[in-house]
């Protein structure tokens, strides 16, 4: 197992693990709409590059950690990113022929318009921590913990938080073993109509003042 600085050649790494595990760990029924994967990852894989960490297992990738320490640039970008979403998406938000996936990109378009409207972020940084199922061991979640919190200190910030979404009364639990707060909770109306149950995004704070560190007495490994 490794731990390692992503490389551009890795693109096509992330995005699989991307679409392998939208549907909370689960691939979706239908093909991810067009843009949608630029919306989620396209900020990180370019402006950001250079923070995200990839974890290999036997030389396949399978977990990584896409951060942010620079929140005004990525809401920024992310203004311009959605409005592409939107125009690009609109043939499939009113497609007759596949209405499930139509369904999905109506959801999200009212998701993104609720999280622009969720007021300011709870903390000066944040993170998109990924792991394939068959993967999601405590300790490979600890590695890509630990990155983040080196990227976050790196950069002089105190905290950082990561929006994850569970099914209700998932999560919460193992979240704060990892050391976060749990400081805010809304429905994912998108992935609760997909999977027919309710479906829960939380916020979760890690400040680095308070944060148990990920390795005990164990040097860490670091980034190669």
């Amino acid at each position: 197992m490794e731990l390692r600085t992503a490389t551009p050649d890795d693109a096509d790494a992330i995005g699989a693990i991307f679409r392998a595990t939208i549907g909370l760990g689960a691939p979706l029924a239908f093909e991810v709409p067009r843009g949608y994967q630029e919306l989620c990852l396209g900020w990180y894989l370019d402006r950001g590059r250079s923070d995200v960490a990839l974890v290999v297992d036997d030389d396949r990738a399978v977990g990584y950690a896409l951060v942010c320490t620079d929140e005004a640039d990525h809401q920024r970008w992310v203004i311009g990113a959605a409005a592409r979403f939107v125009v690009r998406s609109m043939p499939a938000a009113f497609n007759p022929r596949s209405p499930t996936r139509a369904a999905f990109v109506r959801s999200r378009w009212r998701d993104g318009l609720r999280l622009r409207q969720s007021g300011a972020p709870v903390a000066p940084a944040h993170a998109h921590v990924n792991l394939l199922p068959d993967h999601r061991a405590g300790r490979v979640g600890r590695l890509l913990v630990h990155h983040v919190d080196a990227v976050v200190a790196r950069a002089g910030l105190p905290s950082w938080y990561a929006e994850i979404n569970s099914r209700r009364g998932r999560r919460a639990a193992a979240l704060t073993r990892f050391g976060a707060e749990i400081v805010h909770r809304e429905p994912n109306l998108t992935l609760s109509r997909l999977l027919g149950e309710p479906v829960e995004r939380l916020t979760a704070l890690r400040r680095l003042d308070e944060a148990r560190p990920m390795f005990g007495g164990l040097a860490a490994p670091g980034r190669t």
